[in-house]
């Protein structure tokens, strides 16, 4: 059960990226900082409304410590994302999950004694070595140029905080049954006060509003509406499954992200700039 969660969670952050891109390309106007606010905010719109219609579990906020400090982490990390969305193709962007279960799959055997048979560990391996085809350049056969190192360090700290994001939901599910709505609407709420107390000291509260911010807000919506089925089908795949295995999941999403965003620049004409040829 907990594939069918991850393969359309795979779906959903693929669509999430595709049209966060187009959203950026479209209104460059927007400031970065802005830009990485209301993205979260929505976010946590998002799976609250869903916590409302009570389609995995009630909607309750719980502030727990754990929560309280990945929020400023949680922060940084939307501040990041919208960087790779402005230096790095949409496509390079899923480069970060060929490597993830190589760490979690440390963790999970080697400190949390996670029973994982031989087949589940090969699979893992597999996995892991099809996606890493996908940060090559087909013409040179080495690694994309825009694949820097701030890139790597950015996908470096994607890891780091995924992986401490996953296990922390997956404690606090098992040590007071807090479920995917409520986990990621009260971080992803605090993570939006961090990023709106970092927009004012920077002097930048003036810009919260205006036609810019009108142009990308609506935008932003259905990116978000799929950011948090995201999350929340990822939530759920947690609760049933170890997370070196969902995260081994993960390896197929540059093949899902290929596959929407060829679509999404081919067939429905949307600007994304990704440079996509048959090799």
């Amino acid at each position: 059960m907990w594939q069918l969660y991850m393969l359309a969670s795979l779906f959903a952050n693929a669509g999430e990226n595709v049209l966060d891109k187009n959203v950026l390309l479209s209104v460059r106007s927007i400031d970065p900082d802005i830009a990485s606010f209301y993205r979260p905010f929505l976010f946590s719109v998002m799976t609250a409304a869903v916590g409302f219609l009570g389609w995995f579990g009630p909607l309750g906020l719980f502030f727990h410590p754990a929560i309280f400090l990945l929020a400023p982490f949680a922060a940084l990390l939307s501040i990041l994302y919208t960087y790779l969305l402005r230096h790095v193709e949409v496509t390079s962007i899923g480069t970060a999950a060929y490597f993830t279960p190589f760490v979690f799959l440390f963790i999970d055997i080697g400190i949390l004694h996670v029973h994982l048979s031989s087949l589940q560990i090969f699979g893992i391996l597999c996995l892991v070595s099809g996606g890493i085809a996908f940060s090559i350049d087909s013409k040179t056969h080495r690694l994309k140029p825009e694949l820097t190192r701030a890139v790597w360090t950015i996908f470096l700290f994607n890891i780091l905080y995924g992986g401490a994001e996953l296990y922390a939901f997956k404690y606090l599910n098992r040590a007071y049954g807090v479920n995917s709505p409520s986990f990621f609407t009260s971080l992803w709420l605090l993570a939006s006060v961090c990023i709106l107390i970092f927009v004012i000291l920077r002097g930048k509260s003036r810009l919260l509003k205006g036609r810019s911010v009108r142009l990308f807000l609506p935008r932003t919506v259905l990116s978000k509406f799929f950011d948090g089925m995201y999350a929340l089908l990822l939530g759920q795949a947690v609760i049933l499954a170890a997370v070196s295995q969902v995260n081994a999941f993960e390896a197929l999403f540059p093949l899902v992200l290929f596959a929407v965003t060829g679509t999404a620049q081919a067939i429905l004409k949307m600007p994304l700039h990704e440079k996509l040829d048959r090799s």
